[in-house]
């Protein structure tokens, strides 16, 4: 497959149970959308790298290398395209991360917990999988 896309996320959790989610503008692949913090992974950096980078640049918040903790390589193959998200997860204390959006990219953000996540029908596709492997959902 010639379409291979590395993307990065992560997931802040805070102790309510709670994870960051961002909605993303409708001008961009799956606008309208709520997703994790993360991106794309720019050729010669690592996942954990990527994402500490694009965390920074979408709400302000520069990552503590140490505590992110890698997750699990998500593949799909959706529309021509071939997948490898990374998702890396970090516990957050209350008021720790006061996300900054670019709007851009993004226009909200809010923390809700997985279960009340996923059964809303507005996620950006991958973040269904993700909610069901690691939270264990199910609709």
């Amino acid at each position: 497959m010639d379409n291979i896309i590395s993307a990065a996320g992560v997931i802040f959790e805070n102790k309510n149970g709670e994870i960051l989610v961002l909605k993303r503008n409708k001008d961009v692949p799956e606008g309208s959308t709520w997703g994790l913090t993360g991106g794309g992974v720019d050729d010669g950096l690592s996942p954990k790298d990527a994402v500490i980078k694009k965390v920074f640049a979408e709400i302000n918040y520069l990552i503590d290398k140490d505590k992110l903790m890698f997750k699990k390589e998500f593949h799909w193959i959706r529309s021509g395209m071939e997948i490898y998200f990374s998702v890396f997860m970090q516990k957050v204390s209350e008021g720790e991360v006061m996300p900054k959006l670019d709007l851009a990219g993004n226009v909200s953000y809010k923390w809700e917990t997985p279960v009340e996540l996923y059964k809303r029908k507005d996620l950006m596709e991958g973040l269904y999988p993700i909610l069901e492997d690691l939270y264990h959902t199910k609709k």
